[in-house]
């Protein structure tokens, strides 16, 4: 049982054996973000009654604030504890953010949500959140999660050890590391994972495949090792094993939208176009703001048609929330010249032209977008149309303060070609 005493106007608390938080924390902040205010308040309040000094707890009412705040005060942030549903930016995405930045990757998280459904928190435990509570709980019960977290056992501060080794290519320490673990956890999936990663991260194909193996045997419900299994058969082209594997995990936590790309990805390998187009429609139902993501993997891929499907929904959204400034049109200019070329190479200059149009529809006084749709117009025959716009090019170019010189000697060229 925990007893709280009042020293000096701060609260202290003391449990037999265990260390309070406020030791655990040293001089470092907790961040707490939450929609609403009267849970941002009792946080605050069960915080500080643990011991921690007001001054270093931060509230943020959204994602986006969230964000901002950890990024400005990184390491000096103790733990963060993160509602699902937050409004600009959802704690799961602010968690995604986190751990696919090497400057907070390794910052505890503690996800505090009414969410209850359990492929959600298997999700937020494969994104890499340290914690998992459901509201409405008790200040005890915040406690003791926030010092399991700030104080986990031995072997799991050795794998945490030996996660940075492996983020640093020391693969033999880590190998070394995780042997340690395994000695006093033989049944760790975490560890056999990590393995697993540290002998793929030294070529040792054969080895990392055991381990990986190992680890979803010791725990078929580990979406992390799972996830690993599936990137390694891919890494070898694998790819319908790493179908199942994925499969599998999607089963599990079926709202994973980079899951969900990850499977179309696979079936655009395995010429299965119409099996990818709906895992990626899957994944955009998800996540819309995957679409780019989506639209960048099928160019990546040559997969044109798909590729400009999902280039005019990254548009559209992108024109919903307001936020298509100038370098976004910019990059979606990119996305389409490059989709119109694959079109071209393929000989399929009408859908070639078309794609480029779309690009006019969000930059229509675009003097190079104009130059590739004259070109595909004269390699279709339509001479006529490609004069035109070769015209309407080099009137736009020439509209510049600063004209791009490459191209009004190619427009010159075409022209002169055409005269």
């Amino acid at each position: 049982m925990v007893d709280w005493l009042r020293v000096g106007g701060n609260a202290r608390e003391h449990a037999p054996g265990g260390i309070r938080i406020n030791e655990l924390l040293g001089n470092r902040k907790v961040v707490h973000a939450d929609d609403q205010r009267n849970v941002r308040k009792m946080q605050r309040t069960f915080i500080s009654r643990l011991g921690v000094d007001p001054e270093r707890i931060i509230e943020a009412e959204d994602g986006k604030r969230a964000l901002s705040i950890i990024h400005e005060f990184k390491a000096d942030i103790g733990i963060i504890l993160l509602d699902w549903n937050l409004s600009q930016v959802p704690g799961i995405k602010v968690v995604q953010s986190l751990r696919n930045d090497p400057l907070t990757k390794f910052l505890p998280v503690l996800m505090v949500s009414g969410e209850t459904e359990e492929s959600q928190i298997l999700q937020a435990s494969e994104e890499g959140v340290n914690g998992y509570m459901i509201k409405p709980f008790s200040e005890k019960d915040l406690g003791e999660k926030i010092r399991n977290i700030l104080n986990p056992p031995p072997y799991m501060k050795l794998m945490n050890m030996a996660e940075s080794m492996i983020d640093n290519a020391d693969y033999d320490n880590a190998i070394v590391t995780l042997q340690s673990v395994l000695k006093r956890k033989p049944s760790s999936a975490g560890a056999k994972r990590l393995l697993g990663l540290s002998y793929q991260g030294k070529g040792d194909k054969v080895k990392a495949a055991e381990h990986f193996a190992e680890a979803v045997t010791l725990n078929p419900r580990y979406l992390k090792a799972l996830s690993s299994l599936a990137e390694f058969q891919i890494g070898n082209m694998n790819y319908i094993e790493a179908l199942k594997t994925l499969e599998w995990a999607d089963n599990i936590s079926p709202n994973m939208a980079s899951r969900k790309v990850l499977i179309g990805e696979v079936h655009i390998e395995l010429k299965q176009e119409k099996k990818a187009e709906m895992a990626f429609e899957s994944a955009i139902r998800i996540d819309p703001e995957i679409s780019e993501e989506v639209a960048n993997v099928l160019l990546a891929k040559g997969e044109a048609r798909l590729a400009t499907k999902f280039i005019n929904e990254a548009v559209s959204l992108r024109r919903k929330q307001g936020s298509l400034g100038l370098d976004e049109v910019i990059e979606f200019i990119a996305r389409y010249n490059r989709a119109g070329i694959e079109f071209r190479k393929k000989g399929l200059l009408s859908q070639s032209i078309e794609t480029y149009k779309s690009a006019l529809n969000i930059d229509p006084k675009n003097a190079a977008v104009h130059f590739n749709i004259a070109r595909a117009y004269k390699d279709n025959g339509a001479i006529k149309e490609a004069r035109e716009y070769f015209i309407r090019s080099k009137d736009l170019n020439d509209s510049l303060a600063s004209p791009d010189i490459e191209l009004a000697s190619r427009v010159a060229d075409e022209l002169s070609a055409l005269a």
